[in-house]
């Protein structure tokens, strides 16, 4: 590719691009512009998916993008240090792997250390599907539904692989209790119920409308076609109609009673008071 700017080589996993648009470089969501495109040689005005191509980015350095680094649309990839999974063992794995296990995580074409949180086991044998959560070394972008690898940290063994559930876990600890079952229910057929899931999983924080298509593997049309449904059955609720946040009706039942008891707490301290100001509460 001519011309000044870093080139970056790579294949077009979905959707379209257009030279001189705009792109965003992940992990870091870091705003660039394509000058120019190539496809084995020949210079392009667009690509699609499943081409090859060659783009010269404009507004960043060479040593600034690493192996592995994705360009997508921006709000298209959810980044984050963990990833709940469904990980199946190899059947020739000659050892169980075991709690806390470091190893190489392989996500497209990056590596990245992490360790293996087992969420249903001690240990998990050859042969064996489970759910796991992964703490990784650096941040990763992705969404639901992406394959991984993972091998040995030491011998560089393959030792299984697997498909992301949820590529940017809450850490609400409430959702912690029974979060195997949830993730269970958002790793099955029913889109329903994933949309429930996902939302219920981010806690007090909820999700925006443009998450959910992300965290759920969904279109945008669908996904607004399930919260839509939710609403209307009243398990989900729109707190913030501008950003089109969405918040499961069971959090927001459990915060209503924590204000209760904060404000009958309260009058009964302080009889003589009329109640308390926004602040204080």
């Amino acid at each position: 590719v001519k011309g000044f700017g870093t080139v970056v080589t790579g294949t077009v996993l979905s959707g379209s691009l257009e030279s001189e648009g705009e792109v965003r470089l992940f992990p870091e969501n870091k705003k660039l512009r394509v000058r120019g495109i190539q496809v084995h040689g020949d210079s392009r005005k667009s690509i699609h998916a499943g081409n090859r191509a060659a783009l010269n980015l404009a507004g960043i350095s060479q040593e600034a993008v690493r192996r592995g680094d994705q360009l997508a649309l921006g709000d298209s990839l959810l980044t984050s240090y963990m990833l709940n999974v469904e990980l199946e063992i190899l059947e020739d794995v000659s050892s169980d792997l075991k709690q806390r296990s470091r190893v190489r995580v392989h996500l497209g074409s990056r590596e990245i250390m992490g360790r293996v949180i087992l969420l249903e086991s001690s240990s998990l044998a050859p042969s064996t599907v489970s759910l796991v959560q992964l703490r990784l070394e650096e941040q990763v972008s992705s969404r639901y539904g992406d394959r991984f690898i993972i091998r040995s940290y030491s011998t560089l063994g393959t030792l299984g692989g697997g498909r992301i559930i949820d590529p940017a876990p809450g850490k609400s600890r409430r959702t912690q209790r029974d979060l195997v079952e949830r993730l269970r229910r958002v790793a099955g057929l029913e889109n329903e119920i994933r949309v429930e899931e996902v939302i219920y999983l981010q806690s007090v924080r909820g999700v925006v409308e443009r998450e959910v298509a992300l965290r759920a593997g969904l279109s945008v049309r669908q996904s607004v076609k399930w919260l839509q449904g939710l609403q209307s059955r009243r398990k989900i609720l729109c707190v913030d109609p501008v950003r089109k946040r969405f918040v499961h009706v069971d959090h927001l039942e459990r915060v209503g009673k924590f204000l209760l008891k904060v404000l009958e707490t309260h009058h009964r301290n302080y009889p003589e008071r009329e109640g308390m100001n926004r602040v204080e509460l």
